[in-house]
C-alpha cells in the first residue's frame, strides 16, 4: 500500500479497492463490498479514468441489488451504459487507438505493481494475489470483447459517418430518463412488483438495442421482438392507456425477411407520444402495426387514432420530447435508397379525417425491398 501512495497512482489504488470489493462480494459481505467499491469509484472520478469508471459503475450496478437498493442499482447501470456509449462516440480513430495503448500500458504497470506489493503485504499475500489475478483476468476479458466491438464500429464509421448518427439515435435519451423516473416512482410508492417488472423489461430492451446496434440488418422477428418490448414498456409507463395490435401477413416470413435495424421504432414512438398521449381520453387510444407484401415490396404500416399532426404540433411546443429520431430515420432511409439504388424505398405519412374533416389519427406507410 505504501508503494501505491508514494507514487500517487490513483488508478492502481482504485483497482485494489475494486479487487477487495470483489473478494467481499464473493464472501457475501455486501456492505463491505459496497464500501470498497464506492472508494474505487471516487478515485476513478478524481483520476478521470474512463476505463476505471466503466469497471466501477458496472460492479456497483451488480452489488446494489444485493442490498435491495434498486434505485441506486439502476442509476449505476444507466451511468455504466452512458460511459460505455461515450467510448463508442469517440470522434477520432487515432484517439481510440491511443487510449487503448494507454490502457494496455496501465495493465502492465498494474501487474508490475502487484508483484512488488506482494513483497510488502506479507500478512495479506494470499488474498492480494488472488484478487490481482482475478482483476487482470477480468480486465483482459473486458478489453478483448470491447476491442472487437470497437473495431467493427470503426470500420462502419470509415465506410459512412451517417451510420454512426443513426446508431446513436436508436434509443431516445428522453425515453431512458423517463423510464428511470418511472422506476423510481414505482419504488417510492411501494409498488415493488411493478418496479421489478419494469426494470426487468427495460434491462432486456437495453441489452437488445446494444446488441442489435452492431448489425445493419435484422430479421423481422428480431426487430419485432425489440419493438414489442418497447411498446409494452410504454403501455406500463402510461398505465395501459392505449391498445396495441400487430398483424403480419402470411406472405411475410418474419424469420428470413430482413430490414434495417430499429427502423420502425421512431415512427411508433412518434405515434405514441404525439398522437395517442395527446388524446386525453377523448376515445380509446389504439396503435396498429400491419406488415404485408405489396407489389413485391415489404409494406409496413404504423397507424394511430390520435389527434393528428396539426394538433400534435401545437402540443409539441409545450412538450420536452425530442423527435430528432424521426429526422435521422428519414436521412437513414435516404442513405439506404441511394446506396442500394432502390427508388422503391419510400415513406408516406397521411393524416386521417372523419366525415366532418376532424383529425382522427395518422398513418405512416413504408415500402422496402424484400430482402432475405
Amino acid at each position: 500500500m505504501e508503494l501505491v501512495i508514494e507514487n500517487n497512482n490513483l488508478y492502481v489504488l482504485g483497482t485494489r479497492y475494486l479487487s477487495i470489493a470483489e473478494a467481499y462480494k464473493a464472501k457475501s459481505n455486501f456492505k463491505e463490498s459496497l464500501n470498497y467499491a464506492l472508494k474505487a469509484y471516487e478515485l476513478s472520478q478524481k483520476n478521470n479514468n474512463l476505463a476505471a469508471k466503466v469497471a466501477c459503475t458496472h460492479f456497483l450496478s451488480s452489488i446494489y441489488p444485493k442490498l435491495n437498493d434498486y434505485g441506486k442499482a439502476y442509476e449505476m447501470q444507466s451511468l455504466f451504459i452512458a460511459l460505455n456509449d461515450s467510448v463508442l462516440k469517440t470522434e477520432n480513430t487515432k484517439n481510440i487507438v491511443e487510449q487503448q495503448l494507454k490502457y494496455d500500458f496501465e495493465k502492465k504497470e498494474l501487474k508490475n505493481a502487484s508483484v512488488q506489493s506482494e513483497k510488502n503485504w506479507k500478512k495479506n499475500m494470499l488474498i492480494i494475489f488472488l484478487s490481482v489475478l482475478f482483476l487482470i483476468t477480468a480486465i483482459s476479458t473486458y478489453f478483448t470483447i470491447k476491442n472487437q466491438r470497437q473495431k467493427n464500429i470503426i470500420q462502419k464509421q470509415l465506410a459512412d459517418s451517417n451510420k454512426q448518427k443513426a446508431m446513436l439515435a436508436k434509443m431516445n435519451p428522453h425515453f431512458i430518463f423517463n423510464a428511470i423516473n418511472s422506476i423510481q416512482n414505482f419504488v417510492l410508492n411501494n409498488k415493488e412488483d411493478e418496479a421489478y417488472n419494469y426494470l426487468t423489461k427495460f434491462s432486456k430492451l437495453i441489452r437488445l438495442i446494444l446488441h442489435n446496434s452492431n448489425e445493419e440488418m435484422l430479421t423481422l422477428t428480431a426487430e419485432i421482438e425489440a419493438l414489442n418490448l418497447y411498446i409494452s414498456l410504454e403501455q406500463l409507463r402510461f398505465s395501459n392507456s392505449f391498445e396495441y395490435k400487430l398483424s403480419i401477413s402470411d406472405e411475410v416470413d418474419a424469420d428470413t425477411v430482413e430490414i434495417p435495424t430499429m427502423l420502425i421504432q421512431p415512427y411508433v414512438e412518434n405515434a405514441i407520444w404525439h398522437g395517442l398521449m395527446n388524446l386525453k381520453e377523448e376515445r380509446l387510444a389504439v396503435l396498429l402495426l400491419n406488415i404485408s407484401v405489396e407489389n413485391n415490396l415489404l409494406k409496413i404500416v404504423v397507424e394511430d387514432n390520435g389527434v393528428g399532426r396539426q394538433k400534435a404540433a401545437e402540443y409539441s411546443k409545450e412538450s420536452t420530447h425530442n423527435s430528432v429520431a424521426m429526422k435521422l430515420t428519414a436521412e437513414r432511409l435516404n442513405m439506404i435508397k441511394q446506396s442500394q439504388n432502390a427508388p422503391e424505398i419510400n415513406v408516406q405519412i397521411v393524416d386521417l379525417f372523419d366525415h366532418l374533416k376532424i383529425a382522427i389519427g395518422t398513418k405512416v406507410t413504408m415500402y422496402l425491398p424484400l430482402i432475405s
